[in-house]
C-alpha cells in the first residue's frame, strides 16, 4: 500500500509538472509572438519617422524657395520705385520747361515759335515721362503680384512644415508605444522563463519522488 501510494503521488506530481511545463511553453510562445509584433511596430515607427524627416526636408526646401522668390520680388519692387522716382523727376523737369516756355512766349512774340517748339518738345517729354510712369506702375503691380505669390508659397511651406511636424510627433508616439510593447514582451518572456524553470524543478522533484517510489517497491 505504501509503495503504490508513493507511485501514484509521483505520477500525479509528474502530471502536474508536465502541465506546468506546457503552460510555460505556451507562455514562452506568446512572449515570442508579442516580441515579433513589437519588432514590426518598431520597424513601422522607423519608416514613419523617415517619411516625416523627408517631408520636413521638402518643406524646408520649399520655404527656402519662397524666401528667394520674396527677395526677388523685393528687388523688383525697389527697381520699380526707382523708375517711378526717375519718371517723377522727369515730369517735374518737363513742367519747369513748359513754364519757362510760357514765360518766354510772353516776353517776346518773335521767340513765340521757338517757345512753341520747346513746348512741343516738353509735351513729348511729358508723354515719355507718362509712359515711363505707366511702365513703372505696371512693374510695381507685377512686383506686388509676385510678392503675393511668394507670400502664398511661404504659407504653403509653413503648412507643409506643420504637417511634417505633426507626422514626426505621430511617429515618435508610435515609436514610444513600440518600445513599451517590447518592454512588456521582455517582461512576459522573463516570466515565462521563470515559470519554465519552476516547471523543470517540479519535474525533477517528481522524477526523484518516482525513483524513490520505485526503490521502495
Amino acid at each position: 500500500m505504501g509503495p503504490r501510494g508513493g507511485i501514484r503521488r509521483a505520477e500525479r506530481s509528474s502530471n502536474r509538472a508536465e502541465r506546468s511545463s506546457n503552460r510555460a511553453e505556451r507562455s514562452s510562445n506568446r512572449a515570442e509572438r508579442s516580441s515579433n509584433r513589437a519588432e514590426r511596430s518598431s520597424n513601422r515607427a522607423e519608416r514613419s519617422s523617415n517619411r516625416a524627416e523627408r517631408s520636413s526636408n521638402r518643406a524646408e526646401r520649399s520655404s527656402n524657395r519662397a524666401e528667394r522668390s520674396s527677395n526677388r520680388a523685393e528687388r523688383s519692387s525697389n527697381r520699380a520705385e526707382r523708375s517711378s522716382n526717375r519718371a517723377e523727376r522727369s515730369s517735374n523737369r518737363a513742367e519747369r520747361s513748359s513754364n519757362r516756355a510760357e514765360r518766354s512766349s510772353n516776353r517776346a512774340e518773335r521767340s513765340s515759335n521757338r517757345a512753341e517748339r520747346s513746348s512741343n518738345r516738353a509735351e513729348r517729354s511729358s508723354n515719355r515721362a507718362e509712359r515711363s510712369s505707366n511702365r513703372a506702375e505696371r512693374s510695381s503691380n507685377r512686383a506686388e503680384r509676385s510678392s503675393n505669390r511668394a507670400e502664398r508659397s511661404s504659407n504653403r511651406a509653413e503648412r507643409s512644415s506643420n504637417r511634417a511636424e505633426r507626422s514626426s510627433n505621430r511617429a515618435e508616439r508610435s515609436s514610444n508605444r513600440a518600445e513599451r510593447s517590447s518592454n512588456r514582451a521582455e517582461r512576459s518572456s522573463n516570466r515565462a522563463e521563470r515559470s519554465s524553470n519552476r516547471a523543470e524543478r517540479s519535474s525533477n522533484r517528481a522524477e526523484r519522488s518516482s525513483n524513490r517510489a520505485e526503490r521502495l517497491s
